[in-house]
């Protein structure tokens, strides 16, 4: 049986994105920890999917993987201009940017 709207990849990349990151990018009281532990995780399940040589995914997954890494540092980038934020959420978006820049950097060498 078709259908004929069928779930495509980039619906669960974009989701997890927003859902983890563009909706709560500076989480606060006592899931902060645990919100950023998230964030973290995903951010190193998307930066493993564009580094590591070798992997079997798709094409397709691995772009969308640059793609949602490139929107994750966007919105970190934008959070830490906000004022008010705490030490441990501002080291948080900077090491993560950090991180994307580092990813995004190895890949385009190794891929060139």
């Amino acid at each position: 049986m078709a259908t004929d709207n069928p779930f495509k990849l980039s619906q669960l990349y974009t989701g997890l994105t927003r859902a983890i990151w563009t909706n709560n990018p500076t989480p606060r009281g006592r899931t902060a920890v645990m919100d950023h532990n998230l964030q973290r995780i995903y951010t190193d399940l998307l930066i493993d999917q564009v580094t590591v040589p070798g992997n079997s995914l798709p094409q397709e997954a691995i772009s969308l993987s640059r793609l949602n890494l490139r929107r994750i540092k966007a919105t970190a980038e934008q959070s830490l201009s906000r004022t008010g934020l705490d030490d441990e959420t501002n080291a948080h978006l900077m090491e993560t940017i950090a991180r994307i820049d580092r990813a995004l950097e190895a890949d385009r060498i190794t891929n060139f």
